[in-house]
């Protein structure tokens, strides 16, 4: 058996494919495959409820082992015919009293964007708080306003009504494999993980 386990974003928008492929190379095995808040699955991981885990949440945890997958930096995304969407790069002021939809306070993306706004004493209107990267940009479509998000691994799957700029400084994110400590990794979840990063590629 191999327990793999994304949250949603992850989960719906780039393991699937992969998870298919993989379950097809090995019919000798039983996949389950969880999504989870990425909270309970650093907890389910260092539990050892799942064999791997993908997340781009930052996990200090003596019980779960952490290995790069991919490092990018924040985007911000725009309704298509919004003012700034003319602009080529987004900084932090530019977004003053601009309407905000951001991700709930279990992300650790949003401590981060939180402390630079805090820093560089600009305010922002957040008329929306919710729990996924996917959300987000649906309400970015619908004109709620702009976000700050990960582009791994929503960037190319964004489709029309929405635009996407760099953002200034940089906010890093890093989306990375868990496994449990108190164990090696199993055969199964190495090939696995072999799969994922040459899909990347």
């Amino acid at each position: 058996m191999l327990r793999i386990a994304a949250p949603p974003t992850i989960a719906h928008r780039f393991l699937p494919p992969i998870v298919a492929r993989f379950t097809k190379a090995n019919p000798q095995l039983e996949v389950v495959f969880e999504v989870l808040s990425s909270d309970v699955l650093v907890t389910n991981t260092a539990e050892d409820r799942h064999d791997i885990g993908v997340t781009d949440t930052a996990v200090a945890h003596d019980s779960v082992h952490s290995d790069l997958l991919i490092a990018s930096e924040a985007i911000c995304a725009l309704p298509s015919r919004h003012p700034l969407a003319a602009r080529d790069v987004i900084r932090p002021e530019d977004l003053e009293g601009q309407a905000f939809i951001v991700l709930t306070r279990r992300h650790s993306g949003r401590t981060q964007t939180d402390r630079l706004f805090d820093k560089v004493g600009v305010r922002r209107n957040v008329v929306i708080e919710t729990a996924t990267a996917v959300s987000a940009a649906e309400f970015v479509r619908e004109g709620l306003g702009v976000a700050l998000l990960n582009p791994f691994p929503i960037v190319h799957q964004l489709g029309s009504g929405i635009v996407v700029r760099p953002f200034e400084p940089a906010i890093p994110y890093r989306t990375c494999f868990l496994s449990p400590a108190s164990r090696p990794l199993s055969l199964a979840a190495a090939d696995f993980m072999t799969l994922v990063r040459k899909s990347l590629t």
